[in-house]
């Protein structure tokens, strides 16, 4: 499963199912979370805000049972401006 997220990571542009294909792989193999989380800071990389709906899959995969405590690193690498919008519509 790590070998087809990370090929789904490469595509350009990113395949717009495929935070939803991410946060699925993290529901039945929680184990997946550093190498999710690698994929998640690579996707940092690419700004990957520019596209709303994988924005938001981002974040609601950041904040999955499944993904927490791992991904609180990769929320503090966002630029200040996408932190923010991410604390926004997550409080908690």
């Amino acid at each position: 499963m790590a070998s087809c997220l990370k090929l789904l990571a490469q595509h350009d542009p990113l395949p717009l199912l495929s935070m939803r294909t991410t946060i699925e792989a993290l529901v039945y193999w929680p184990d997946l979370a550093p190498f999710v989380m690698e994929m998640l800071r690579h996707l940092i990389g690419r700004g990957i805000w520019a596209s709303a709906p994988l924005w938001t899959g981002f974040i609601k995969c950041c904040v999955r049972p499944e993904a927490l405590p791992h991904s609180l690193p990769v929320l503090l690498e966002l630029p200040r401006a996408q932190l923010v919008d991410v604390l926004g519509q997550q409080p908690s």
